[in-house]
């Protein structure tokens, strides 16, 4: 129930502490290991970029155990795969892919 005699800066004060609490808790923003995943494919992107293609395959594939439908993580094995010329891995690995984004042009 609504109070008239509380203030609106103590109004604002407690929503502020809501949203703060429901920001950690991952409501209304990235979850803490949705950040962490974020981060760790930024980390193989970056590997696979700098040719170190045994890292990113690494990174990737930890994603993959986690979130096994990861369309970044699946491409992104398909990409190392590509430049280990495993056409045939690539080609099974993107066939993982979501229907929706089953695009093997994304290569």
């Amino acid at each position: 129930m609504f109070d008239p005699s509380v203030s609106e800066a103590t109004v604002y004060k407690h929503t502020q502490k809501l949203i703060d609490a429901a920001s950690k808790a991952g409501v209304g923003g990235k979850s803490e290991i949705e950040q962490q995943i974020e981060q760790a494919l930024e980390a193989a992107t970056q590997a696979l970029e700098a040719n170190d293609i045994e890292r990113a395959y690494q990174i990737y594939a930890m994603v993959l155990q986690h979130v096994p439908d990861s369309v970044p993580a699946l491409v992104g094995v398909a990409q190392v795969q590509v430049k280990n010329g495993d056409l045939d891995a690539a080609t099974q690995t993107l066939a993982m892919l979501p229907p929706d984004h089953n695009d093997q042009t994304a290569l």
